[in-house]
């Protein structure tokens, strides 16, 4: 059974820049504003307020890390704070330090990585897709499971798509939001629905766990700038091509296809 707070999570995620009363949170869910607090609570550890700053803090830090050049100003105002002094307090009070003194322990190139790339940066543009989510948790487990049930249930279907709400590899993977599903018109109020928008994507495939998804979007990232492009979007959506219909699905030994929306500089 889907929980009370899951269409308010996702709502969460994607519109966190806004400003959201707790009213509007509970006309999502389809209650009362009481009943709403209380039930996210009780499935959440935590109030919808705490919540959205969570998100914002993760967003703030993921902008942070991969975007070292970035003012606070134009952090503070991309994770939704109508100012800085706002942004710098809530950053402060969240990860004990001040933003101008923070230092990101990621390590954003690791001496490794080889990052010489010549051939040109391939694009694609995507038209808008609605797909019918719901919520994993970043196990192989849950993944494997997850997708097996996807392709039991749905025999047509060619793809899963997975959507990152949060880098696995600048939050831990306990913690981060991902939700996976297949294309969908569906519109009911009852399914968890994801919008991916229109327009200009690169892609990269990886195949493995989330360190060399790390590795290759670290590389992905310097071939980005140095064509004169920057990334649109820190969500990042995944394509789980789906060749044959085995019984044992397994995420990790898949080839998955890594969607990043970009914008010219």
């Amino acid at each position: 059974m889907k929980s009370i707070s899951e269409q308010v999570i996702l709502y969460l995620s994607k519109h966190f820049r806004k400003k959201i009363s707790l009213e509007e949170l509970a006309r999502i869910a389809g209650i009362s504003t009481f009943h709403f607090h209380r039930k996210f609570v009780e499935e959440n550890d935590c109030t919808p307020h705490a919540y959205l700053e969570n998100i914002r803090m993760q967003h703030a830090r993921h902008l942070m890390v991969l975007f070292p050049d970035l003012s606070l100003t134009d952090v503070a105002f991309d994770c939704g704070y109508s100012s800085p002094g706002i942004f710098s307090r809530a950053f402060k009070k969240f990860y004990g330090v001040a933003p101008s003194k923070y230092i990101p322990t990621e390590i954003i190139v690791p001496e490794n990585i080889h990052l010489e790339i010549t051939k040109p940066l391939q694009i694609h543009y995507l038209s808008k897709k609605i797909i019918a989510v719901q919520k994993v948790p970043l196990t192989e487990k849950a993944l494997n499971h997850t997708c097996q049930q996807l392709i039991a249930t749905m025999s047509s279907i060619t793809a899963v798509w997975g959507l990152f709400l949060d880098a696995p590899f600048h939050v831990p993977l306990d913690q981060c939001r991902y939700f996976m599903g297949t294309e969908s018109a569906n519109s009911d109020r009852n399914t968890t629905v994801l919008t991916m928008p229109s327009g200009y994507y690169t892609t990269i495939k990886v195949t493995g766990g989330f360190d060399q998804l790390k590795e290759k979007m670290i590389i992905l990232n310097e071939h980005i700038k140095s064509n004169g492009y920057g990334i649109n979007s820190l969500t990042g959506y995944e394509k789980i091509d789906i060749t044959q219909k085995t019984t044992a699905f397994n995420y990790l030994q898949s080839t998955r296809e890594i969607f990043v929306k970009i914008k010219r500089e």
